[in-house]
């Protein structure tokens, strides 16, 4: 299970997400204010201005998504199948934090967007599903191979 190359691609891409839970993804600020986007929501140092359930959910899906593919190792097409899934919702994930968030907020608040460390997990993330896909791949032509050599 975890001796395959796409087992390893899959739990780094689980982490990735997991990780993205404590970097801020983009700070925002003017001459007046100031205040940060995360996973936990938008706030500024004291409390929290808007709530970011979209994107956690988001989130626990794709590293619920990525764990189950591991274990889905039998199954090579089904796995490729969740793990596709999983590179449209990471698609749909780093569109909803850029256009929903992000661009939304720099544009209504008249803000200066600084982006950080967390607004690159999510792009690791997509990387990472792609790498597994490319090696399940590998693998199925492989045994296909084997099958046709009987």
């Amino acid at each position: 299970m975890i001796q395959r190359i796409q087992s390893v691609y899959l739990f780094l891409a689980a982490i990735a997400i997991a990780v993205m839970f404590f970097f801020p993804i983009a700070n925002f600020y003017s001459d007046t204010f100031y205040f940060y986007l995360g996973l936990d929501g938008i706030s500024d140092d004291t409390f929290m201005t808007i709530n970011t359930i979209p994107l956690v959910i988001i989130a626990i899906v794709l590293i619920l998504l990525a764990v189950f593919s591991i274990f889905m190792y039998k199954n090579r097409l089904l796995q490729m199948r969740v793990i596709r899934f999983g590179v449209l919702l990471d698609l749909a994930f780093i569109i909803v934090i850029y256009f929903g968030y992000i661009d939304s907020i720099s544009q209504k608040a008249n803000v200066e967007v600084q982006y950080k460390t967390g607004i690159y997990f999510p792009l690791a993330v997509l990387v990472f599903l792609i790498l597994a896909i490319r090696a399940i791949m590998a693998d199925e032509k492989k045994v296909r191979a084997a099958d046709r050599l009987r």
